[in-house]
């Protein structure tokens, strides 16, 4: 049977002044094994990090687009309102309308007034202020139920 931990003859042993040590083959390994073990906590340390990080840009990435997309929302509210205040239209149409869509709105603008006889169109005062005025069925005495009943198309 062969020595485990054999030592190295005169020939194959460098000078040696009692300073350094010579490792068996055992030692080796343990301290090759300890270094690996290190260096493996240290490589699963950094992925730890890194999936921490990625959860944080994913995080940042979702809170931007919401606002992106809140922006892109209050962006189209205001060219709706724009297009009520130049055509001189109740801004109270902006509560009653979907303004996701400033095309769609103004379809859906021109379908209220072609339904209600512009009846939701404001008016100037001499003063400036803005006034809804009723629609104009409403000030001709005709019967209001039937008015009602042709704009929903319920004619009976």
């Amino acid at each position: 049977m062969e020595n485990p931990n054999p030592t190295p003859s005169a020939a194959q042993q460098p000078e040696n002044n009692g300073s350094e040590r010579m490792f068996s083959q055992s030692e080796v390994n343990t301290i090759v094994a300890d270094r690996l073990a290190r260096e493996r906590s240290k490589s699963a340390e950094r992925v730890g990090d890194l999936d921490a990080r990625e959860k944080d840009l994913k995080a940042r990435e979702e809170a931007l687009e919401a606002k992106s997309q809140r922006f892109s929302q209050w962006e189209a509210r205001e060219a709706c309102k724009q297009y009520l205040t130049d055509n001189h239209i109740s801004a109270a149409l902006l509560d009653k309308l979907d303004t996701s869509d400033p095309e769609a709105f103004k379809t859906a603008v021109k379908a209220v007034q072609s339904v209600t006889g512009n009846g939701y169109s404001v008016t100037k005062t001499t003063t400036g202020a803005k006034v809804d005025t009723p629609p104009m069925w409403l000030s001709q005495g005709k019967d209001k139920d039937a008015e009602l009943k042709r704009a929903f198309g319920l004619n009976n």
